[in-house]
């Protein structure tokens, strides 16, 4: 994993790709060396974080590949075992109806053999057939008992329950894993967006600076956003390795219950066979008895994966079972940049009677003021409202009575900006000390 605290070769090789901005002494001449110093803290800041975003992309994507890789032989050993079940039904199913036909055949013959009521001049010759007669009426009766035990009793009772079952949890499975598959190529489009995004803010303030200019755009907002993103991104990755260790353990009761069931099933239809036809199937029986329900050799969880997805794994996670590494398989997140002055919770103004509604307010060095419906939780979701304090009006309240602060944002540049008036938003506080420590921050913000 690369060092998030080196910043030696990989941030030179990194900053080729930054825009070519003047050294610090010829960007910024007028402003004073704290500014400097912040802003080339925030460009070290944000090289980490590229190599952090590309070690993400690189491991992220080798680590659902395997994934695939898994859930696809997975699926590849389900269909096997369906295909074993479907051959299974189809053959109880034609042998029901062959011997149903051959019954329905034997019967339409019996007409040429005489009954014992049928007059022939020979007694005895009409006996004899007689008896094949009665022999053959008995078969037949055999052969639809034993057609019917095949189609009620093995297929539809024994057989059928455990089969039904085995198709619907795999098809249950294979919808949930397309579902899943698609939430995390949504989710990594958006992680990379939001990436490309916070670089789009970040270059434009340092473009910004090394002319001279106001900054007004955050990089803190920016950058939350993406880490929070980026956050949820691997969260979900997360549940899809456990999605598939599940899937695999499932796959193996199911196939242990399949083959606990064709056994029993074939057991019997063989024991009725024999009973029907007087069969010696003493040795077929006991390759039944034979058949292994111990899955720890065939169905084995390193078989998963070829020797040289297994040195991938290895570098990856560990040299742990498969599943287990994949499970295990983690990412820290980098700490962002340590922009925020003040935060915590406040009221707004809303409404034209002074309804307030609780809210979570965050105020950044980059001189923005941001106002969320809640705090901020593991997925972001974007401000209310942001401000930009360069030249707003601070105004705390003068009563004794209501601790609120009216925030008045400089007006808009151009014509559009005199014909509009600037936006005013209003904030309730607790008590007197908290307005007082907002208004200070505030007003630290605006100049």
């Amino acid at each position: 994993m690369t060092d998030l605290n080196s910043t030696s070769q990989e941030e030179s090789e990194l900053s080729q790709d930054l825009p070519k901005i003047p050294s610090i002494n010829q960007s910024y001449p007028n402003h004073d060396a704290d500014l400097k110093v912040f802003w080339e803290e925030k460009k070290s800041s944000f090289i980490k974080l590229k190599l952090w975003e590309d070690e993400r992309m690189s491991q992220a994507s080798k680590h659902r590949t395997l994934l695939e890789c898994i859930l696809g032989r997975i699926m590849q050993k389900a269909n096997i075992g369906r295909e074993a079940n479907l051959a299974t039904a189809k053959f109880l199913k034609e042998r029901a109806q062959a011997d149903l036909q051959y019954a329905d055949i034997l019967r339409s013959q019996l007409i040429y053999l005489p009954t014992p009521t049928a007059h022939m001049t020979n007694n005895s010759l009409k006996s004899g057939l007689a008896s094949v007669n009665a022999v053959q009426n008995a078969l037949l009766a055999k052969l639809k008992d034993f057609s019917q035990h095949i189609e009620l009793d093995l297929l539809k009772n024994d057989l059928a329950e455990v089969l039904i079952n085995y198709d619907s949890k795999i098809i249950e499975f294979h919808n949930r894993a397309e579902i899943l598959k698609k939430e995390l190529d949504f989710l990594n489009e958006k992680t990379i967006k939001s990436f490309k995004e916070h670089a789009t803010v970040f270059r434009s303030a340092e473009i910004q600076l090394s002319s001279n200019g106001l900054v007004t755009s955050c990089s803190w907002l920016s950058e939350t956003r993406y880490l929070k993103q980026s956050n949820f991104q691997l969260q979900l990755q997360g549940a899809f390795a456990v999605f598939v260790s599940s899937f695999w353990k499932e796959t193996l009761e199911l196939e242990l219950q399949r083959i606990k069931a064709i056994k029993s099933t074939m057991k019997k239809f063989i024991e009725y066979e024999q009973e029907v036809f007087n069969l010696n199937s003493e040795e077929a029986l006991q390759s039944l008895e034979d058949i292994s329900e111990d899955l720890s050799k065939t169905m084995d969880s390193y078989k998963l994966l070829t020797p040289s997805e297994f040195e991938i794994l290895r570098e990856l996670a560990g040299p742990d079972e498969p599943l287990e590494a994949l499970i295990n398989w983690k990412l820290e997140i980098p700490k962002g940049m340590s922009l925020i002055v003040r935060e915590g919770k406040l009221s707004r103004e809303a409404g034209v009677f002074r309804h307030w509604n609780s809210c979570y307010v965050v105020a950044t060095s980059d001189r923005f003021l941001h106002i969320f419906a809640d705090v901020i939780s593991e997925e972001f979701v974007e401000p209310l409202i942001s401000i930009f304090l360069m030249g707003a009006k601070i105004l705390p309240s003068k009563t004794h009575e209501e601790y609120f602060i009216e925030i008045i944002e400089a007006k808009s540049q151009g014509f559009f900006g005199m014909l509009s008036a600037p936006r005013r938003t209003m904030l309730y506080t607790n008590n007197l000390e908290e307005m007082q420590d907002w208004v200070s921050t505030l007003n630290m913000l605006i100049k």
